[in-house]
């Protein structure tokens, strides 16, 4: 089968009266799975000096949860990027419904929701109050925490740009996100689509799916009650939360392995107990994305070979939350941090797929303190091999791990014609991509 792979990262120029005149606002939606990977390209296409430092706004939904959905960059460019002297360059990104929305709204102009950087709080943020460890903020930046709950901390605008996990064309059929309609022709006509970077993806589990697999595979002994896993909580704080360290003596021959075809029943929805997989009996929970998300269209791809297939029964219909019960839970959710919430509070077995741009994570459970509420027992998540390979990009490279997907990098064609800077800045962007 041949994989449709896709996409970085996104970004749409538009002025804003709260910021000074030269500012080049980019407004660019979609994939979620590349959260970590947007800042690393925005800070190749930056000045990053103790004298002109990057700033990053970060979404807050809380004082302990962050919303990584909606984040924005303002910042010097490079001069390869061929700016005027003294013009800042704004990139506000949107990662709310995943990867349609930086191909569908993108070609159709249509409104989403992006956070409004200039309301932001005026003095950088001494302390983040994440609740796990933050991968997603450029190194060397100034970090403005910005609560959305408040008044006027987010607006709708127009994604002139866009990111996906998989090319626009793959939006259609159970990939086309409630209430919109399919990609046809004209949309994709209204892109220039670039191609940048693979991303790995791989099958996420809690301690409770890696306990169960680790005991049938001889990994630990059928008497253990914890896991082997890649991480360990070494430092728990009411304010910066837990830090994650590789589990000493940890090996991927630790690692447990699910087949292709298990994740493929599990995909449909027909694992719903574990002894299905040949495990010791117990309920499990599928952790998906919703329709429209292109971490979901991957899977559905890969695993399903939807829509792909052609023939009479090739196609694969993928299990939605209606399909659950009994043993069974499935929850969507419309971005990567849903998924991993979702198994790491689940209260059984869990799995589910993330990018690996995302980090394996230990479990905490931190105390109420004036600062922080969060109290809600979270558990270790870590990737687990498929069909033996662990997901790693030097498996990918030598083909012996299959579950990948080129990205893409498109943005409105007719938006930015008349817009020469913010053309400059995204066609460098869409070429930073692929060095990352």
């Amino acid at each position: 089968m041949k994989l449709f792979k896709i996409s970085p990262i996104v970004a749409a120029f538009m002025a804003m009266p709260a910021l000074a005149a030269p500012d080049v606002v980019i407004y660019a939606a979609g994939a979620s799975a590349q959260l970590a990977t947007l800042s690393n390209i925005v800070t190749k296409l930056c000045v990053n000096t103790a004298a002109d430092q990057v700033e990053f706004f970060q979404g807050f939904t809380s004082a302990t949860s962050r919303n990584t959905n909606l984040r924005a960059y303002r910042c010097t460019p490079i001069a390869e990027v061929g700016f005027p002297a003294a013009t800042k360059v704004v990139f506000a990104y949107s990662a709310i419904g995943g990867s349609a929305s930086g191909v569908q709204y993108v070609a159709r102009g249509g409104q989403r929701t992006f956070l409004n950087f200039a309301a932001c709080p005026a003095t950088p943020s001494t302390a983040s109050t994440n609740a796990t460890t933050d991968p997603e903020t450029p190194a060397g930046s100034k970090k403005f925490n910005c609560n959305i709950t408040a008044a006027g901390l987010t607006a709708q605008q127009i994604p002139v740009a866009g990111s996906s996990d998989v090319e626009p064309a793959r939006f259609i059929g159970d990939n086309v996100p409630s209430g919109e309609t399919a990609m046809d022709g004209a949309d994709i006509l209204a892109l220039t689509v670039k191609n940048s970077r693979a991303t790995i993806f791989g099958l996420v589990a809690n301690d409770k799916m890696w306990l169960a697999l680790q005991k049938k595979q001889g990994i630990v002994a059928a008497s253990a009650t914890a896991p082997i896993m890649p991480v360990a909580t070494t430092t728990v704080s009411a304010t910066n939360g837990l830090t994650n360290a590789t589990t000493p003596g940890f090996t991927d021959a630790q690692r447990p392995s699910l087949r292709s075809f298990e994740y493929q029943a599990v995909a449909q929805g027909q694992i719903d107990n574990l002894s299905k997989l040949g495990l010791a009996a117990g309920p499990v929970q599928l952790a998906r994305r919703v329709n429209g998300s292109g971490t979901q269209a991957i899977s559905n791809i890969t695993f399903l070979n939807n829509p792909c297939g052609n023939e009479i029964g090739a196609q694969l219909t993928p299990a939605t939350k209606d399909d659950g019960g009994g043993d069974l839970t499935i929850t969507e959710g419309s971005s990567t941090s849903d998924v991993i919430k979702a198994i790491q509070e689940s209260p059984t077995a869990a799995i589910g797929v993330i990018s690996l741009e995302n980090p394996e994570r230990a479990a905490y459970t931190l105390v109420a303190t004036a600062t922080n509420s969060d109290v809600t027992p979270k558990a270790p998540i870590g990737f687990i091999k498929l069909d033996g390979f662990a997901a790693n990009r030097p498996n990918a490279i030598a083909g012996d791990y299959k579950f990948y997907a080129e990205e893409t990098f498109q943005w409105n064609t007719a938006a930015v014609t008349a817009e020469p800077l913010k053309l400059a800045f995204l066609e460098l962007f869409a070429t930073k991509s692929g060095e990352v």
